[in-house]
């Protein structure tokens, strides 16, 4: 090799170096998503996953970009929720128990929840911020609202607890102040007045096939994800419902985006989340 040739060469590598340096770490395009369940929304379009086998909640912003992790207290998660003041609960499998943060991400380690609470599948928050847990396909326990910060929580906060008569509980959703669980072949929806008293039920029978996630959108039109891979969606107003889309994966679980009009679907085997529109358009997948 001449010195011309030599001189070629080592710019060439140069160059190379400084494309390598600017494009950052490869690790940097590691997919972060690791076995993600439940989601959940913020007000400004921030989509919260529990990321169960990465021991994690990951927030993505409304681009689809990883802005921030959180890992105290986080132990296998199920499930994450927002009251209306912005405050975080997440439901661990892992360690039985519900953790809450504020809008930040801090946690507050004296309000995490345990009683009454295991083998924990999913988690909702009511529009009085009562907190609901799906314990173990069994029952659902309901705290009282605006619990966050709070002490640790002793039996007699137990509100109430709902164990149906024909099992198992997947799914669980809140709209305002009704409740929505799904079972193997029908959901359930359930009005909680203001000091928890308990409405009648009101079951129906939409197309449900181990109604596995429920999400109520601004309108109160509850949408159904199913273990077929279909999801339907049900209006209560005209009694009617429609598939909303047949998947290609088995979905884990949803949240609804009113305002950008966006459906997101968890795809726990995948490691990925569908985010379709509310019209049915696959948009694009976060991996």
């Amino acid at each position: 090799m001449n010195n011309r040739t030599m001189h070629r060469f080592a710019k060439m590598s140069g160059a190379l170096l400084i494309t390598l340096l600017a494009a950052g770490p490869m690790s940097a395009a590691t997919n972060p998503l690791a076995g993600p369940r439940g989601l959940a929304l913020d007000g400004k379009g921030n989509l919260y996953v529990a990321n169960q086998s990465g021991n994690k909640v990951l927030i993505f912003s409304p681009t689809y970009a990883l802005t921030k992790t959180i890992t105290a207290g986080i132990d296998k998660p199920t499930g994450v929720a927002l009251d209306n003041q912005g405050n975080i609960y997440v439901a661990n499998e892992g360690n039985n128990t519900v953790t809450q943060y504020g809008p930040g991400g801090l946690q507050n380690k004296g309000g995490t929840l345990v009683n009454g609470i295991e083998n924990p599948q999913a988690i909702a928050i009511d529009g009085i911020n009562n907190v609901y847990v799906e314990n173990n396909y069994q029952n659902v326990t309901i705290y009282p609202g605006n619990t966050y910060p709070a002490a640790e929580f002793v039996e007699t906060a137990l509100v109430q607890t709902y164990t149906p008569a024909q099992g198992p509980i997947f799914g669980i959703a809140t709209h305002g102040q009704f409740f929505a669980w799904g079972s193997v072949n029908q959901v359930e929806t359930q009005y909680i007045d203001a000091m928890l008293g308990s409405g009648a039920l009101t079951p129906f029978g939409a197309s449900c096939d181990e109604a596995i996630a429920l999400a109520f959108d601004r309108a109160g039109t509850l949408y159904i994800v199913n273990a077929t891979q279909t999801v339907v969606r049900f209006n209560f107003a005209t009694t009617q419902e429609a598939v909303f889309a047949t998947l290609d994966f088995s979905p884990a679980g949803i949240a609804i985006d009113n305002t950008r009009g966006r459906v997101y679907l968890s795809n726990q085997q995948g490691n990925a989340i569908a985010v379709y529109s509310t019209s049915g358009t696959l948009l694009t997948t976060i991996q």
